[in-house]
């Protein structure tokens, strides 16, 4: 073997091995982008005594967006089926029965893409009078 020959076959191992480094390291480039752009949705629970309202909003403290495929609303871990706002107003008749109440609410449907810092209020609920109403969500 020459010393021409070494050269040529020590130059196509270093070459391997760079094209080989890369490709890993685009690939924890890539998982580390996956994570770092995650979506974080959460509710938020609030109460203005002032007028009895109590409102639940959905959040993303994500940094990247939430493709939302299916949102259901569960009770004592059973969902309540209905089409847009109904399964809303069915809770709300199961959650406060003997409440005089008035609401507004609205509904995330499937294919929605919630951005990162995005704020939607599913619902709103007014009492009616000093009831102190305690939702659980």
């Amino acid at each position: 073997m020459t010393w021409e020959a070494i050269a040529g076959f020590s130059s196509a191992v270093i070459a391997i091995c760079a094209l080989g480094l890369t490709i890993w390291q685009a690939r924890i480039a890539r998982q580390y982008n996956k994570l770092s752009v995650r979506p974080h949705l959460t509710t938020w629970i609030h109460f203005n005594k002032t007028n009895h309202v109590y409102v639940v909003d959905l959040l993303n403290n994500g940094i990247g967006p939430a493709f939302i495929k299916d949102f259901k609303l569960l009770i004592d871990g059973h969902a309540i089926v209905g089409d847009g706002y109904e399964p809303i107003e069915k809770a709300l008749k199961v959650l406060f029965p003997q409440y005089q109440y008035t609401s507004r609410q609205a509904f995330v449907g499937p294919d929605y893409s919630m951005a990162a810092n995005e704020r939607r209020q599913l619902v709103a609920i007014r009492t009616a009078g000093n009831v102190a109403v305690h939702p659980v969500v």
